[in-house]
């Protein structure tokens, strides 16, 4: 089996891995907010080039998950506050 291989554009060296640090990428000029994201950078401790960046695909996930969560949190609060509602509606028709 033949590992494909590169070299780092900046330095040259053979990569093999990556280091990869957490970084915050902002949408642009006239945007607002940002993401979580990672930035892939040479292995090679002289250089430190930057070989690509990218959207924390872990923190996407987490972030949704988390908010999916609260939501049914909260539909979940309402159903019950709801069904309170609806017993004391149902007791005072008796």
């Amino acid at each position: 089996m033949n590992i494909p291989s590169a070299k780092c554009p900046s330095c040259g060296k053979l990569v093999t891995n990556v280091h990869f640090e957490e970084v915050n990428a902002e949408p642009g000029f006239f945007s607002q907010g940002g993401w979580r994201s990672i930035v892939y950078l040479c292995p090679n401790l002289q250089c430190r080039a930057v070989l690509s960046v990218q959207i924390d695909p872990i923190a996407i996930r987490t972030e949704i998950c988390d908010h999916i969560d609260k939501e049914v949190s909260s539909l979940r609060n309402e159903v019950n506050r709801l069904g309170t509602i609806v017993a004391h509606l149902a007791q005072s028709m008796r």
